[in-house]
């Protein structure tokens, strides 16, 4: 989701005369609990949709708590780097997406009805069963669903998705980051003191 941000980020970033050597020293606090969330979530998207016994049913049964978990280390480690460039912009996103997927079981709602012909069948079929951790079907008893992925961006972008309203805020936050970042380096003492 994040890699068009990033590629427009450093190609602005240059075009504004940035250096990447300022962009690799960007000093994020706690940095490791985005990973470790990435992989609560990597491990089990793959168990449920493997129907990896005896744990899928466990991971299915919790996928609340499984959420909660993932969104609470994202959100700790972005409140606690709020100073960084861009970071409240990601703060939001994460927050919006965060309520979306709390208030429907834990799964992000797609509104498929605009793009069924960008998806393959499988897929569908897929999320219709319930083995797509991330990802639900929106329905009409869907709650907040202009928080859902009700953004569609298709053909001839060569990368179309749907997107919500969260993730627009987070795509805009890591281009500040990069850009600004970029442009003079953030991480020194001073730049958290201030």
């Amino acid at each position: 989701m994040f890699v068009e941000a990033i590629v427009v980020g450093i190609i602005v970033g240059f075009i504004l005369k940035g250096s990447f050597e300022n962009l690799i020293k960007i000093d994020i606090r706690y940095w490791y609990l985005i990973v470790v969330a990435g992989a609560v979530e990597v491990i089990t998207v793959y168990i449920r949709k493997n129907e990896i016994e005896p744990l899928w049913a466990i991971v299915d049964q919790r996928v609340i708590l499984i959420k909660i978990l993932i969104y609470g280390l994202l959100l700790f480690t972005t409140i606690y780097n709020h100073k960084v460039p861009g970071m409240w912009f990601i703060i939001t996103g994460l927050f919006l997406n965060g309520l979306v997927i709390l208030f429907n079981g834990g799964r992000m709602p797609v509104d498929l009805l605009r793009i069924s012909d960008l998806i393959k069948p499988e897929q569908i079929e897929y999320m219709r069963a319930g083995k797509d951790l991330a990802h639900d079907l929106l329905v009409e008893d869907t709650r907040l669903k202009f928080l859902a992925d009700i953004i569609h961006i298709k053909r001839p972008y060569p990368f179309p998705k749907s997107i919500s309203i969260g993730d627009i805020w987070m795509n805009i936050g890591v281009m500040i980051m990069i850009i600004k970042c970029m442009k003079e380096p953030f991480g020194s003492n001073q730049d958290r003191l201030t």
